[in-house]
């Protein structure tokens, strides 16, 4: 149970790690131990109230080399410190602050037990005042946080990147004090902590111009001028280099006796240019029209021109689907781009699919956070997280942030960048009111367009036509279209991809068949955009106005032909000529090579229209189809990638289903790639079992894509949805797969526990069933698991058992099993009986020439020459790894090489050569969905830091 500071008594315990770690029991110091318990609890308090993985503690406090033990040493060190704060405690007792979590510790204490949270509430508290403009209260909140500290951070476990973000937190609470107190003149309050926190970083450029500005202020301009000579000379004596722009300008404004004021904006140092991104749509070429709401954003822009802001503009467009607020909002941000020089940001939320298939706020920050240049694998598991992180990225950049079809408030406010220069547009059907009480957003609802608005529409995107086009006609066209431009420019491409076709005979046939789409929520009246969308639907053949009713019952947000083709049930050649005639009447877009999607709204059409023609046996014949489409496709690809994995082979396909050709390894791999969120779609439709496709297999054939990806949290999101399925149906088979399958994402990421728990239930299902193959490879996947845990005794007793029967199953489950015994081995400290078993493994592979092995065998042969001391072999051996590595796509294993390859050669001496792995694994990293993101960027850099030592 966690302890309870709220009331009113003194706390028993009081913790500080903001300078030197000490601890106070009662009143009374007590000392924390020797230093690696120290170190143990300082990262632990960094963390306070987040789980700490033993990985990272392990690395911690030992940077390199480990002993076998760690792990245990790690729990008696915990139990230490919980006795030391808590003498009570009972032996098996977690106690009220140090608790477990997962296969690692947190550390749970309030502002008033640690000095840190303490830190973060004033700090958090600073910072609402300055956004509610009270600076004077913000400044006394910043100078009560910097009291705080008594030197930086983590002194006890320096090696930690985590004590690099706390300090970062000191100088961003140190700077922001600073720009109030010149902001609201008081600018002797902070003189002294300023001061205090500028000595911790001597060669803090920005943090020094401040304190200049701050002495120069309050009337001291001697000190001012001397600062300034001190960390010049600093500057030059250390680092060889000139002060900066911000020390220039401060060390100006006090020469010239002007008043002090920030010149520069508030930048971290950086190293290389920030990304500019420019990711807007193209703007329409002969837009026209929307001159009311062009005029009022203008005003709103010079208006916020001259006065000081503290929240970006944003604007809200709201209006019914089809009105045109996606196209204002393209050309607004065109029109003021040149104002926003930092960079455009693009992102369609996707929120009023039909198919329910929105954009989730992790998936759009990490699009956003991507953009502004942050690494795949830096991007944190946690929404609050990456929210903060996006802030930070954003903080005073001049910004356009586009945010198309958002569904809610709540869909839109973490994408809110932390900038007063940034301008922000959303769309959306519903008024987003919130963002108006909270965010102050200006809300702008859109209409229709007026008749001569939407007269000048169709005229301007008619131009291309042969024939000027009869003003009257298109008079008519307009008003039967009901002034929707989403209607009239689909009446505009059916013309022009027919310039022959009179415009009349467009006009005849909308007024013979409008009627209301009942996808538009507000589109009332008989002139509404159905008729546009069975107007571009009756000119097709009957095989072609099929297909585009089966394409609702698609999945995810594009479709390739082949699989047109196994939906339609027909074949591919012809299909491909049926989406060409779709093309043409502006029906479906061709959004990659062979990949094509419809708009939503006329997703929506063809839905209606296929409940109301198919049959509902029909429709689920479709789907079913469809589905064997990728399942077969799935099974080629994996054959393709791994041809002696025996995978399990699909029920035969119904008639019509057409499997996509995949026979190359490169032809598997861009099948998976283009299909990847598709077949993670598929594995839920597939939960029904009138389709006839089991969920887990299909899962099972997007795995090894999926590993050797780094997708390692789609991995097991699919593997839960089909083991739930198998659940279901009571397939005791299926749930043995998915429980082996999902053990290896848990085993991934880091989920040692969980990862166990799912082996010993497929282990028991296996055994029921009689699988003696399928129970050698979970009795070698436990191994696995026991390895990462440290339960080496037992891991190694784990492959032999699966060595003892390898021989029997195949030669290559031989090869791997005696690895794996090698690799036990080694973690035993065997070191010479782990080299023969290695060299077996090695020795009988060659001889049956599986390339896609080697490398892993001969990673595991360099661990071991690496263990024993010898760099020099080992590199050799990680270096022979390499290009099969790369060949195959092994990128986890590809990343885990280049690692281990820039610390040995740095043991080398070899630092040129380090720094191009430590660059390569930097590159590759950066792909990888966030996967053990705090292993992998400590250990990134510990060898960066290393190699600018």
């Amino acid at each position: 149970m966690e302890h309870d500071t709220r009331r009113g008594d003194l706390p028993p315990l009081k913790l500080q790690v903001l300078g030197p770690l000490r601890i106070w029991r009662d009143g009374v110091e007590v000392d924390a131990g020797p230093w690696q318990r120290r170190c143990l609890l300082g990262l632990l308090l960094a963390h306070n109230g987040q789980p700490v993985g033993m990985n990272e503690l392990v690395d911690t406090l030992w940077p390199s080399d480990p002993p076998v033990s760690a792990v245990n040493i790690v729990h008696k060190y915990v139990g230490a410190l919980r006795r030391l704060m808590e003498p009570d405690l009972a032996p098996r007792d977690s106690g009220s602050w140090l608790l477990r979590s997962g296969n690692g510790y947190r550390f749970v204490a309030d502002p008033r037990v640690l000095d840190l949270a303490r830190f973060v509430e004033l700090h958090d508290r600073a910072r609402t005042a300055a956004r509610g403009g009270d600076d004077h209260a913000a400044l006394l909140l910043h100078q009560e946080a910097l009291h705080l500290w008594n030197g930086p951070a983590g002194e006890d476990a320096a090696g930690s990147p985590v004590f690099a973000g706390v300090n970062q937190q000191l100088f961003d609470s140190a700077t922001e004090a600073a720009d109030l107190a010149l902001r609201t003149g008081e600018h002797g309050r902070p003189v002294a902590v300023i001061r205090r926190v500028c000595s911790w970083d001597p060669l803090n450029e920005s943090l020094h111009a401040r304190l200049i500005l701050l002495l120069a202020g309050a009337g001291h301009q001697a000190e001012a001028l001397t600062v300034h000579r001190t960390v010049t000379a600093r500057l030059a004596d250390e680092l060889g280099l000139d002060p900066g722009p911000e020390l220039r300008a401060a060390q100006q404004q006090v020469l010239r006796d002007e008043a002090p004021a920030l010149t520069t904006p508030a930048v971290r140092p950086e190293t290389g240019q920030r990304p500019r991104p420019a990711q807007l749509p193209a703007d329409l070429s002969m837009f026209v029209g929307r001159e009311e709401q062009i005029a009022a954003v203008t005003r709103l822009i010079e208006q916020r021109s001259g006065r000081t802001s503290t929240g970006p503009l944003v604007l809200a467009l709201s209006g019914m689907g089809g009105v045109g607020k996606s196209t204002l909002a393209v050309h607004l941000a065109h029109r003021f781009s040149a104002a926003h020089p930092d960079g455009q940001l693009y992102v369609d939320l996707r929120g009023f699919d039909g198919d329910g298939e929105e954009v989730s706020t992790p998936e759009a920050l990490a699009t956003l956070l991507h953009s502004l240049g942050v690494p795949g694998a830096s991007v944190p598991s946690r929404i609050e997280a990456q929210v903060g992180l996006y802030r930070t990225a954003s903080a005073d950049r001049r910004l356009i942030v586009l945010i198309d079809n958002a569904r809610s408030v709540q869909h839109v406010r973490p994408l809110i960048p932390n900038s007063a220069s940034a301008l922000v547009i959303v769309t959306s059907r519903t008024p987003l009111a919130g963002l108006a009480a909270i965010e102050g957003a200006v809300l702008l609802p859109l209409d229709l367009p007026s008749a001569p608005s939407a007269r000048a529409m169709m005229a301007a995107r008619l131009q291309a036509l042969p024939r000027p086009a009869d003003d009257a006609v298109i008079d008519e066209i307009v008003d039967l279209c009901g002034r929707l431009p989403l209607a009239l420019a689909l009446v505009a491409a059916r013309a022009l991809t027919r310039p022959t076709f009179p415009l009349q005979v467009a006009a005849d046939e909308l007024r013979a068949h409008s009627t209301v789409l009942h996808a538009f929520p507000d589109g009332g009246g008989d002139a509404g955009p159905r008729s546009v969308f069975r107007w571009s639907y009756r000119h097709l053949s009957a095989e072609a106005a099929r297909l585009f009713r089966l394409l609702s019952l698609s999945i995810g947000p594009s479709i390739s032909a082949a699989a047109c083709a196994s939906l339609l049930g027909g074949e591919p050649a012809p299909t491909r000529r049926l989406l060409g005639e779709l093309l043409d009447a502006a029906l479906v877009a061709e959004v990659a090579q062979d990949r094509f999607s419809a708009h939503l709204l006329v997703r929506a059409y063809a839905e209606e229209l296929c409940r109301q023609t198919e049959s509902g046996a029909e429709r689920a014949e479709a789907s079913r189809r469809l589905l064997q489409h990728y399942r077969h496709t799935g099974h080629h690809a994996i054959v393709a990638l791994r041809p002696k994995l025996e995978p399990i082979p699909p029920a035969p396909a119904v008639e019509g289903v057409h499997p996509q050709d995949v026979g190359t390894f490169d032809q598997a791999m861009s099948w998976f790639a283009a299909e990847h969120q598709v077949l993670m779609a598929a594995v839920n439709r597939a939960g029904d079992p009138q389709f006839g496709v089991s969920p887990w297999q299909l899962a099972l054939s997007a795995q090894t894509y999926l590993h050797w990806g780094g997708f390692f949290h789609d991995w097991k999101t699919v593997m839960q949805t089909a083991l739930t399925a198998a659940r279901a149906q009571n397939d005791r088979l299926g749930q043995a797969y998915a429980l082996r399958s999902l053990a290896g994402a848990h085993h991934y990421l880091g989920e040692g526990s969980s990862a166990l728990e799912c082996l010993y239930g497929a282990q028991e299902l296996f055994a029921e069933l009689g699988r003696v193959r399928e129970l050698s490879f979970v009795q070698s996947n436990l191994g696995d698991v026991l390895t990462r845990l440290g339960r080496f005794d037992e891991a190694l007793a784990a492959h032999e058992e699966v060595l003892r029967t390898a021989r029997s199953i195949s030669p290559t489950r031989e090869v791997v099993a005696l690895l794996q015994v090698g690799v036990a081995l080694m973690d035993c400290g065997e070191y010479a009986l782990s080299e023969t078993r290695m060299r077996e493994a090695l020795k009988l592979n060659q001889e049956l020439g599986k390339p896609e092995i080697e490398g892993s065998i001969r990673i595991d042969i360099g661990s071991l020459f690496a263990r024993m001391g010898q760099d020099g072999q080992a590199a050799a051996e990680w270096e022979a790894a390499l290009p099969d590595l790369r060949a195959f796509k092994h990128r986890p294993d590809e990343l885990k090489v280049l690692l281990d390859l820039a610390d040995a050669r740095i043991r080398l001496g070899d630092r040129v050569r380090a720094r191009e792995a430590w660059r390569s694994a930097v590159t590759l990293a950066a792909g990888f969905q966030d996967h053990e993101t705090g292993e992998t960027k400590a250990r990134l850099r510990s060898i960066e830091a290393a190699l600018d030592d």
